[in-house]
């Protein structure tokens, strides 16, 4: 397990070097050239594809992503990287994605540098990344394009009858989950055909109104997937194998329009935002009854979280920015047992975090 101390002491240095760097004017560091070629990493040594675990923070405003080791909180690394916004670690393969506008900046983990850019024609509503079958799945406002990971290249487009809200792939039963709350309805893709199914999934009521599940997630083992309505708070469970939908759980944070922002599969369960009661954030269970589970969070003021990264002991950290009685940027500590501690202020407002494990083959 993470110790959290450690790990403070290293966000507090990472503030400090990256406040050094920003009046150095980054001298430290020469700015990263994008690669040729369908893979950089393999193009610069196709033998060297280990990373180092650690967790990646970006900061878009400075231009910089830091690395920080989970093992010893100490910062071992900082570059210049594209300007991100949200982040994910492929657990196969030595690299992190990250949204950069209208493309997918692929980072690789070996040399910490930016070796390939995916263009897309409209910007990114949602995301879900299948390590295992080399997919990556990104939502537009109304098409899913299918991205390779091995050549990081689209290789696919499906599109859907209605405006998206959310996607999640369950590689397990080869389906990608399209939220589609215009229509009440969840539309599912095969897989690796990449087929729009005929039949979407009508969520129905949830309470006395519609659904319009907005907010949607995978469990570890893929055996569930789990929607948030629009309003009121619900859960939906559904089976993925059969696309039947298990139960409708009233959840206790009862704030409109929820979304996700990181997934703990060593608990199985998903944080969300917004929580009006007992926090900003909160987590869901993956498994039934599908319900927030208990957490502990002290915070007095008003933050906004923006993303959450776990690694496999199921301690994890979150960023954010705040909104009223406090101020600037935040990194949050997530202990195994669901209890949030803010750690400090990050120097810039951040982007993403991803937590990228040691890649070995």
């Amino acid at each position: 397990m993470v110790d959290q101390r450690f790990v403070a002491r290293g966000l507090v240095a990472l503030a400090l070097l990256i406040g050094g760097v920003a009046n150095a004017g980054c001298s430290h560091a020469s700015v990263p050239s994008v690669m040729e070629g369908t893979d950089g990493l393999a193009a610069v040594n196709p033998h060297l594809v280990r990373g180092p675990a650690s967790y990646y923070v970006s900061l878009p405003a400075l231009g910089v992503i830091a690395q920080v080791d989970p093992a010893t909180g100490e910062i071992f690394n900082t570059f210049f990287g594209p300007s991100v916004s949200l982040m994910l670690a492929d657990t196969l393969r030595p690299k992190v994605f990250g949204i950069s506008g209208n493309s997918i900046a692929v980072i690789g983990t070996v040399f910490q540098r930016t070796v390939f850019t995916i263009p897309l024609p409209e910007p990114v509503v949602s995301w879900s990344l299948a390590s295992r079958a080399g997919r990556l799945y990104v939502a537009g406002a109304q098409t899913v394009y299918v991205i390779s990971t091995a050549s990081d290249t689209v290789i696919a487009t499906v599109a859907m009858p209605s405006s998206i809200g959310a996607i999640a792939v369950t590689p397990q039963h080869n389906k990608v989950f399209v939220t589609m709350p215009a229509t009440n309805r969840i539309g599912v893709i095969d897989t690796p055909a990449d087929v729009l199914e005929k039949k979407p999934i009508f969520e129905g009521a949830c309470g006395i109104k519609e659904c319009q599940a907005i907010a949607i997630a995978s469990s570890a083992n893929g055996r569930y997937v789990v929607a948030l309505s629009r309003r009121p708070s619900f859960s939906v469970g559904i089976d993925a194998a059969s696309n039947a939908i298990l139960s409708k759980t009233q959840l206790s944070c009862t704030a409109p329009n929820p979304r996700f922002i990181g997934q703990n599969d060593a608990n199985d369960l998903a944080w969300f935002v917004p929580c009006k009661h007992g926090g900003p954030m909160a987590p869901v269970s993956l498994e039934p009854p599908f319900d927030v589970v208990s957490f502990s969070d002290g915070f007095q003021g008003r933050r906004v979280p923006i993303q959450a990264a776990f690694d496999s002991s199921g301690a994890g950290y979150a960023i954010g920015v705040c909104e009223s009685y406090c101020h600037g940027s935040f990194l949050l500590s997530i202990s195994t047992t669901n209890d949030v501690v803010q750690l400090g202020e990050l120097p810039s407002t951040p982007g993403g975090i991803a937590y990228a494990p040691i890649i070995t083959r």
